[in-house]
């Protein structure tokens, strides 16, 4: 559900992983409900908001959408600083992107506050699955991380997950972050995803 803009609280979430899981096309789904294969990969970082009612109250979400390229992890702890909520992508075609998750959780865990809550996404679903999903499933509950499945082609596959992180965010006192003093949407055209859904 859509929030009025008015007396928001303002929350911080970034999207993590490695590149061409289908981060931004989440993002783009949920803001947009629009999809496109032809995604160009994220340089250093993007800004999307987005306001959400829930049972605490309307929230607007600053969603901060990271560079999965080792040159840009780097930036990583200037973009997760005061982060509410972190969700961790992987994609289910890509072996790589499971074995990266350790590492992303570490970097996580490093450079957002104590209080971030951190979700597992497990992105194009849609497609055929080189992965256990069952195997991801399992390594989120020994974390005690909330685990979804998802598809960036469709609004009500992406939808729940930020409706549920909002929700979580209103719940506790770690709501309230500044809000970024400028939006950055760079795009490098030499690096375009594949199946980025």
């Amino acid at each position: 559900m859509i929030a009025k803009k008015s007396n928001s609280l303002e929350s911080k979430v970034i999207i993590i992983g490695e590149p061409s899981v289908g981060k931004t096309s989440i993002l783009t789904q949920f803001n947009t409900r629009t999809f496109d294969s032809q995604s160009e990969s994220t340089v250093g970082a993007s800004f999307l908001s987005k306001p959400v009612e829930t049972s605490h109250g309307p929230i607007n979400l600053f969603m901060w959408d990271t560079a999965g390229q080792e040159r840009y992890r780097s930036l990583i702890p200037m973009y997760s600083r005061n982060a509410a909520a972190a969700l961790l992508v992987i994609d289910v075609t890509s072996q790589g992107s499971v074995d990266s998750l350790d590492s992303w959780l570490s970097i996580i865990k490093e450079h957002c506050p104590k209080k971030c809550k951190i979700y597992v996404i497990a992105n194009k679903i849609d497609l055929e699955k080189q992965i256990s999903i069952e195997k991801v499933e399992e390594w989120a509950k020994v974390h005690n991380l909330p685990f979804f499945k998802a598809t960036a082609t469709k609004y009500e596959s992406v939808e729940p997950i930020f409706l549920r992180v909002a929700e979580d965010i209103g719940g506790t006192d770690s709501n309230s972050f500044s809000k970024p003093s400028t939006t950055q949407n760079i795009k490098d055209t030499q690096e375009s995803h594949t199946n980025c859904c």
